[in-house]
């Protein structure tokens, strides 16, 4: 048996919650000798380091064309029996698959349906186009096999378009590994951390405005944003971003410190993680943090709130309000005490079996890769 992962993304270099998934997936296959391959359909990631770990577990990546037919080729070249599609709204790929293969067909939601919820005014253009989207994802419930929703949040919101299937319809949290809690380390000035794409759905913008609150009320902090650009703007989100830090004065408070393939090390010398989205179906990078004993300031949206219990486990706040998030951040900053209290609270939550990447991932297997 073999399986293909389509990513639908034109390549990535980062070594991300998703690729970790991607190479525990590989590694159980592997052990079932299930083949795995992994496509994307620009050129191939420049990050050898990945290369050679995809390598290692057995997962052999490829490149796959955006012409559907090409897709076809690569099925029947590579004797594909299940397709897992990734980012391929609104599953135009699956559907073309489903009509002309044996294929059994998987795909993941993996992001927050922000069609099932927009509105228009008297725009007729638009009104069209989003009609033409909503019928092709309604449409495609008839074809695809399985849905796999990255949250509850997530699962609920496409629901509405798969309603005459929801059966298909399944929430299976990517999960993070386990670790044992480690001591952290005693830092003088507290470090807040955000792990995040500049895109504007991350709210980089939001955190930046409220760490100029936290500056103008003589807090001690620093806060380290790990993450890089957005491939199709060429780094334009991330020069806004950067021009925005010095315009607010905040450059020796903020740091940026790019892509990083050692985030498990980074956050062991971090003290309090934020996630400012807009929108967000689910973290993987909070649930990493939880894994390491921090407490977390998440705005409320989407599957945020499965992760963080507000008072708990950290603190949620109203979405896109600098003021609230500086509030929340200010209750940590000053409270050591909480933190490490919320952050214990966190790992236990984390570390249970619905969280946990390898007993996800096998009964991902063990369901759709039957044979």
């Amino acid at each position: 048996m073999n399986v293909l992962h389509y990513s639908g993304l034109h390549t990535s270099d980062k070594y991300g919650g998703l690729e970790r998934w991607f190479i525990e997936f590989a590694k159980q296959c592997g052990e079932k000798k299930i083949g795995v391959y992994l496509s994307y359909t620009g050129v191939m990631p420049e990050n050898v380091e990945l290369m050679d770990t995809y390598k290692s577990v057995g997962l052999n990546v490829i490149l796959t064309p955006k012409d559907k037919n090409d897709l076809l080729q690569t099925i029947k070249q590579y004797d594909i029996d299940i397709v897992f599609f990734h980012f391929v709204e609104p599953f135009e790929e699956p559907v073309f698959v489903k009509k002309h293969t044996q294929c059994k067909i998987v795909c993941f939601l993996h992001c927050h349906n922000y069609y099932s919820s927009l509105s228009w005014k008297n725009d007729l253009k638009i009104l069209l186009g989003v009609s033409v989207y909503r019928f092709k994802y309604f449409f495609s419930q008839f074809y695809v096999d399985k849905f796999v929703a990255v949250s509850k949040a997530v699962a609920n919101q496409h629901e509405k378009f798969f309603f005459l299937q929801s059966h298909k319809v399944e929430c299976c949290y990517l999960g993070t590994q386990k670790l044992l809690l480690k001591r952290k380390q005693d830092n003088s000035t507290p470090v807040i951390c955000c792990i995040a794409c500049h895109g504007d759905y991350k709210g980089l913008d939001v955190l930046i405005r409220a760490t100029k609150l936290l500056k103008e009320r003589n807090l001690s902090f620093v806060v380290w944003q790990v993450g890089g650009g957005m491939v199709f703007n060429k780094g334009r989100d991330t020069d806004a971003l950067k021009k925005l830090v010095i315009e607010l004065n905040v450059d020796d408070v903020f740091f940026w410190l790019g892509i990083r393939n050692d985030v498990a090390e980074l956050l062991d010398k971090v003290d309090i993680y934020v996630q400012p989205s807009r929108r967000e179906a689910i973290s993987l990078t909070v649930a990493e943090a939880m894994m390491h004993g921090l407490p977390i300031v998440a705005s409320k949206v989407d599957g945020l709130p499965e992760y963080v219990e507000t008072g708990r486990t950290g603190y949620l706040y109203e979405n896109n309000d600098p003021s609230l998030l500086a509030d929340k951040l200010q209750l940590l900053i000053e409270d050591k005490s909480q933190r490490i209290i919320m952050g214990k609270r966190g790992y236990q939550k984390i570390n249970s079996d619905r969280f946990d990447i390898t007993a996800n991932i096998s009964r991902l297997i063990n369901e759709c890769c039957k044979y």
